[in-house]
């Protein structure tokens, strides 16, 4: 139930308060992009020292394509970068790379978390 709460609080600090909204576009997320947040999942969480099983695990990944999408925001000049921001562009950056040979295979995962990112907002917006 905590872990739920928390998911609501993180999601309501992206403009999305409505939970049964919330609940329904991630349902209907899972069902077209459930092997994209796999794929994140796995690269991103197999990296994680003393890593626990998070039964949330698309939350979780949902979370970081929406910081994803936040910092790109920020990058390109759209937004003025809160305090920490530095700080958190740069462990999505090194959470991302983890296990990548290359900036291509980097790119790729930010390109993949951007569109996860995109793709839920107007899944939100459409959900009645």
């Amino acid at each position: 139930m905590q872990a739920i709460q928390n998911n609501q609080d993180f999601l309501r600090r992206y403009g999305y308060s409505d939970n049964i909204k919330v609940e329904k576009a991630i349902e209907l997320l899972l069902i077209n992009r459930r092997h994209e947040l796999r794929t994140i999942a796995e690269s991103v969480l197999n990296h994680i020292p003393g890593q626990i099983i998070l039964s949330e695990w698309s939350e979780f990944i949902l979370h970081m394509c929406l910081d994803v999408e936040e910092c790109f925001s920020i990058w390109k000049g759209d937004v003025e970068p809160p305090q920490n921001f530095y700080l958190k562009s740069f462990i999505i950056l090194k959470q991302f790379s983890k296990g990548k040979t290359s900036m291509n295979q980097l790119t790729q995962f930010l390109n993949l978390a951007y569109s996860i990112a995109q793709e839920f907002r107007v899944i939100y917006k459409r959900v009645e």
